[in-house]
């Protein structure tokens, strides 16, 4: 029964990993850093930067080195650099662009809107993505930049 139990477990963290490597390849840079966070967590560790695990007590990072290491398919080691990547921490923190984060501000607040009519959350989610629309319209002709890229100058294009 226990065995049962752990080959379901590991079979379940196979299988997203494997899910995780294959949305792997949409070419976003936000969603590389995703994907990152999640191969990590499905070997048991928390995505950390490069940066952070220097500073990291040597036996962390030897555990993380050692399990890139372990044998996974017929005895040989997995040899997928987007795994490799992630556990090691070599893909950089990237921020999601202001469409993105209306978004995340959306599903995060959510619950807030229980009480309120199909029609008044139509209205309170247009106010907000008319605004970051003008904004991005005024300020950025790609929409894709980053939020941490936005600055000072492109508040004050905004405003006038």
């Amino acid at each position: 029964m226990k065995a049962q139990a752990k080959a379901a477990q590991v079979e379940v963290a196979r299988m997203a990993e494997w899910e995780a490597l294959a949305m792997g390849d949409s070419g976003s840079a936000r969603a590389h850093f995703d994907l990152a966070q999640r191969l990590a967590q499905v070997r048991g560790f928390q995505y950390q930067t490069l940066s952070t695990l220097l500073d990291a007590p040597v036996d962390e990072v030897l555990e993380r080195v050692e399990d890139v290491q372990k044998p996974r398919i017929e005895g040989k080691p997995i040899e997928n650099p987007a795994v490799i990547k992630a556990v090691l921490g070599a893909v950089p923190n990237v921020l999601p662009n202001l469409s993105g984060v209306l978004n995340e501000y959306f599903d995060l607040t959510k619950t807030r809107h229980l009480r309120k009519s199909e029609a008044q959350k139509h209205r309170w989610i247009l106010s907000k993505r008319r605004a970051v629309e003008n904004f991005l319209a005024a300020t950025f002709p790609k929409h894709s930049q980053p939020i941490d890229q936005i600055t000072r100058t492109d508040a004050l294009r905004f405003r006038t």
